[in-house]
């Protein structure tokens, strides 16, 4: 199976943040499947002052890392951090258009963008149905998804914190959708969710 997974701030152990969608890609090469990730270049990532080009690849710990060579730092200015989660989110579409066939799309934020070019993506390759999990007491991005057509499907725990999982249709306009099933036509996968 190919996983498409877009997180703008992807990082490694040889990085300066959290780990949690270069471990988790980790498991899924391990487990036998082929992993893509989409990512920019965060300020605490790895990959800061060694991408020259608007899009580059390389392979590490055997994922393809797609880089998209839009920065982002904490220190930068409300502007600034608008103009770099927007420019991510549309060179992001490009990028993932270059993928070829993928069986699932993972995507994870910060920042909500993130979203943008995974919905695009899910659209365009018939995958029907689109789950976001988000902390419970994360109040903003429980709202954004409400407002934005996502109706909750679920509440479970992970790592001991609640998580609420809403879902929502990509295909014949915003019908919202109840229930607790893979959000692709792939099964390989038990239950996947793109964490917010």
């Amino acid at each position: 199976m190919h996983v498409l997974y877009v997180h703008q701030h992807f990082t490694t152990n040889t990085g300066m943040s959290g780990t949690r969608s270069y471990d988790y890609a980790k498991y899924l090469i391990q487990a036998g499947h082929k992993v893509t990730v989409i990512t920019g270049l965060y300020g605490l990532g790895p990959f800061v002052g060694e991408v020259h080009r608007l899009f580059e690849t390389r392979l590490i710990d055997g994922i393809k890392v797609v880089i998209v060579n839009i920065p982002y730092a904490n220190k930068m200015g409300f502007t600034g951090r608008v103009l770099s989660f927007l420019s991510f989110a549309l060179l992001s579409v490009v990028a993932c258009l270059r993928q070829g066939r993928v069986d699932v799309v993972l995507a994870t934020s910060t920042p909500l963008t993130v979203g943008i070019p995974a919905l695009e993506e899910f659209a365009r390759r018939g995958i029907d149905r689109v789950k976001v999990a988000v902390g419970s007491h994360n109040k903003p991005a429980n709202g954004f998804y409400v407002r934005h057509g996502f109706g909750l499907a679920t509440t479970r725990m992970h790592h001991g914190l609640g998580m609420n999982v809403y879902t929502i249709s990509t295909t014949g306009g915003l019908r919202l959708e109840q229930g607790n099933g893979p959000f692709s036509r792939s099964k390989p996968m038990s239950d996947p969710v793109a964490f917010g």
